[in-house]
C-alpha cells in the first residue's frame, strides 16, 4: 500500500502557479521519464509587454529623469488605452539594432480576449515639464529580494514611539549602478527600507528604528 501511494505521488504533477493548459505533449498512459514535458502552462494573468527602444529616447530618459507614462493598444480597439507597467529596462543594447530592451507589465484585461503572442501597439503619453518625477530611488542590490511572487524589500513602517512594523513591498527595478540597483515603482523616498537581516523578518513584525 505504501508503494501503492508512493507511486501515485510521482505521478501527481504540481504546476508552480495557476494558469491555463494551452498544449498537451503527451497522451494518458504514455510512460514518460524525467524532466519529460507533459503540458504547457501560461498565467494569463501576468502578462507582460516586450518592447525595444532606440539610444535616442534613453538618453533622454536617463538625463531628463522621467519615467513615461505607458499605454497598449490592441488591433480593433483603438479607442481603448490600456496602462503599462514599467517592469525592467536593459541596460545592455542589441548589438544589431542599438536598441535596449524594456519589459512592460499589462494589468489583467476583461473585456479583451487577450492571449500570449498577441501583438499590441505601445504609445507614450506627451510629457512636460510637469510630469517630471522625482530622482529615482536607489537600494543596495541585496535589499532587493526575489521569491515566486517577485521581486520585493521590506519596509519598516514608522508605528509610534520609535517603533515600526515590517510591510513586505512589491517592487519594480531597472538597472544596477554604482549607486546600487534602481527601483522603478513600489517606494517612496523617506521610506525606511530594510538592507540587512532581511532573513529575520516576517511582514507584521514589530522592530525598533534607529535612532538619529
Amino acid at each position: 500500500l505504501a508503494r501503492a501511494r508512493q507511486d501515485l505521488e510521482y505521478a501527481t504533477l504540481q504546476a508552480p502557479f495557476e494558469g491555463h493548459i494551452t498544449r498537451r505533449h503527451v497522451e494518458n498512459l504514455t510512460e514518460i521519464a524525467a524532466r519529460t514535458p507533459v503540458l504547457t502552462l501560461m498565467d494569463l494573468e501576468s502578462l507582460i509587454v516586450r518592447i525595444d527602444v532606440p539610444e535616442s529616447l534613453m538618453i533622454v530618459a536617463r538625463r531628463e529623469g522621467v519615467r513615461p507614462a505607458m499605454y497598449a493598444v490592441f488591433e480593433g480597439h483603438e479607442a481603448v488605452q490600456y496602462p503599462l507597467v514599467i517592469k525592467e529596462i536593459g541596460a545592455q543594447p542589441d548589438g544589431a539594432t542599438s536598441t535596449y530592451p524594456v519589459t512592460l507589465s499589462l494589468p489583467p484585461i476583461t473585456d479583451l480576449n487577450v492571449l500570449p503572442g498577441m501583438s499590441v501597439v505601445v504609445g507614450v503619453h506627451p510629457l512636460n515639464r510637469t510630469d517630471q518625477l522625482a530622482p529615482d530611488v536607489y537600494l543596495p542590490s541585496q535589499a532587493v529580494l526575489e521569491d515566486a511572487g517577485g521581486r520585493f524589500v521590506f519596509v519598516a513602517v514608522p508605528a509610534g514611539d520609535g517603533a515600526a512594523l515590517i510591510e513586505r513591498r512589491a517592487v519594480t527595478v531597472g538597472d544596477i549602478s554604482s549607486s546600487g540597483i534602481r527601483v522603478l515603482s513600489g517606494l517612496s523616498h523617506g521610506e525606511h527600507v530594510v538592507t540587512a537581516g532581511m532573513s529575520q523578518l516576517n511582514p507584521g513584525q514589530r522592530v525598533l528604528l534607529p535612532t538619529s
